[in-house]
């Protein structure tokens, strides 16, 4: 069984809970790249578009939050706003955090394109 889950924004994350395929997906990203790129989807007016352009500047979900706010506003649809929503919120920090860990207790595999 496949469901949308809708507490992650942003970028579409799907559960699966018995798949092979999640099974692998999930387990060949690392946490911390998985943690960050739950971070940006919860960044309020930062959008899949955007994320995926930040990803592609950047290299990975990580590297996005190491970088400075000029660099940030350097990629297609971040402007000052964002790039200081980006490196100074702290809420999406935390939102990834409780997600990661919720996903974790409960054994969910998640899938992300």
């Amino acid at each position: 069984m496949t469901v949308l889950c809708s507490r992650v924004m942003g970028l579409p994350f799907w559960i699966e809970s018995s798949c092979f395929l999640c099974n692998v997906l999930s387990r060949s990203m690392e946490r911390e790249e998985l943690f960050y790129l739950m971070a940006l989807a919860a960044v309020p007016g930062l959008g899949p578009i955007t994320i995926r352009a930040l990803m592609a500047h950047f290299g990975s979900a990580a590297a996005v939050f190491d970088a400075s706010e000029e660099a940030l506003r350097e990629v297609d649809g971040v402007g000052a706003h964002l790039a200081k929503a980006i490196r100074h919120g702290s809420d999406p920090l935390v939102f990834a955090e409780a997600e990661l860990d919720f996903v974790e207790r409960h054994d969910v595999r998640l899938i992300t394109y």
